[in-house]
């Protein structure tokens, strides 16, 4: 089996430009406390033969622009926001205008960040997720369950490792009726956008399968490899660095009453918070990446910023306190806790209209020979029906006694 593609040459100072290009944005904010701008393009040709005569060659090519910025409130609070972007080559990057718009809009949000209140009491209700905020909620409460590994052979129940993902729950019913999941793990654009997850061959030689995963909200299938397990006869395609691994998934709404289109979905969002009385709800745009948090940002942040998150939790970066009129205001960071793979049963609603979302992805597995892998979501604008957000626990630093040194007296 073949599946080779040519890999186009990038300089090292075409690199080096373009991160000094988009790091130079930050001298107009010298109230942050540090920023860092990260490119890597990683072409990969591996070849693949074992004893039962089964033979592969395939390239595998994947580049991105990784942007973080840390701050402190007025208060103290740690503050960062990011920016990311993946695609296969440098090529299919966006232009280096779009980037410069993405990261002052990055950039922005921090500022108003600065000033921004936080969020006074526990808020129990219905959430808006939003393009990559969606991808972010599905990446973290179900995507990496959806492998299935040999358990241990031990007696004790609680190591690490023992559960098997959502294995145990076969047959039962994991989404609303009117959502599907499928991976396909072959499939290299949605529109024009490149899925950086996407591959044919995994890397146990074995061509990738579509897999119908969730049938209108119950759970059939599962991602397997050649490691036998109780509730797979085989592989279906989905060795990446020697464990199961997810690769490209597609959230799938049919025709339901609960699928609305985009401009009509934050009317019926409204209408939800004027029906149940509340005085406001709240709006996600940015979810906290576990692999930007545990590698760029904690770097450029000196371990400032809080670089561990509980299970159950979403890290919220750009949650809006939206009000019955329309209005909204940018909060600080808060958090939306006791979340699991069940919440996702109490989508009321999404989008018709769904987004491609390019991430790396921590390794589902232990045995992985890699940390992180890229993984490629699409994914609707999505409602949970009730989520509990709290206020960002944890101790608050001291802000700095003086000011930046470059930060002019007039702000």
């Amino acid at each position: 089996m073949v599946d080779t593609l040519s890999v186009p040459r990038f300089s090292r100072a075409d690199a080096e430009r373009l991160c000094r290009e988009l790091s130079a944005i930050f001298r107009h904010y010298p109230e942050f406390t540090a920023s860092a701008v990260g490119f890597e393009y990683l072409p990969t040709q591996t070849w693949y033969a074992n004893t039962e005569g089964r033979r592969a060659v395939k390239t595998e090519l994947f580049t991105g622009v990784e942007v973080v910025a840390y701050a402190q409130a007025q208060d103290g609070t740690p503050l960062a926001q990011y920016y990311s972007v993946y695609a296969r080559t440098p090529a299919e990057l966006p232009s280096l205008d779009s980037l410069r718009r993405a990261v002052r809009q990055m950039a922005e949000r921090l500022r108003t960040q600065r000033t921004a209140p936080a969020l006074e009491d526990t808020y129990v209700g219905p959430v808006l997720f939003e393009g990559r905020a969606a991808g972010e909620l599905i990446a973290q409460t179900m995507a990496s369950q959806l492998v299935l590994q040999r358990e241990p052979l031990s007696d004790a129940p609680a190591i690490p490792g023992r559960q098997p993902g959502l294995a145990r729950r076969l047959g039962s019913r994991v989404l609303p009726e009117f959502l599907s999941l499928r991976a396909t793990p072959c499939q290299r654009w949605f529109g024009a956008t490149p899925l950086v997850g996407a591959y044919c061959i995994d890397d146990e030689g074995i061509p990738a399968e579509t897999v119908e995963v969730v049938d209108n909200g119950v759970l059939r299938r599962l991602l397997s490899t050649r490691v036998p397990t109780r509730w797979s006869g085989g592989s279906n395609g989905h060795n990446r660095a020697g464990a199961p691994m997810v690769s490209v998934l597609e959230l799938i709404p049919d025709s339901a009453e609960s699928v609305i289109e985009s401009n009509r979905l934050r009317l019926h969002f409204l209408e939800m918070i004027r029906q149940r009385e509340l005085p406001y709800g709240i709006i996600v745009r940015s979810v906290m990446n576990l692999n930007i948090l545990q590698t760029i940002l904690t770097r450029t942040a000196l371990g400032k910023y809080p670089p561990f998150v509980r299970e159950g939790t979403l890290p919220l970066m750009a949650a809006y306190r939206v009000y019955p009129d329309g209005s909204e205001e940018l909060l600080q960071p808060c958090d939306v806790v006791g979340l699991s793979v069940r919440a996702l049963r109490d989508i009321s609603a999404v989008s018709r209209e769904r987004l491609p979302y390019n991430y790396l992805a921590p390794a589902a597995s232990g045995n992985s020979e890699a940390p992180y892998l890229p993984v490629s979501i699409i994914v609707p604008d999505i409602i949970l029906e009730e989520v509990e957000v709290r206020p960002r626990e944890g101790d608050v630093p001291k802000p700095p006694v003086v000011p930046p040194p470059l930060l002019p007296q007039h702000r």
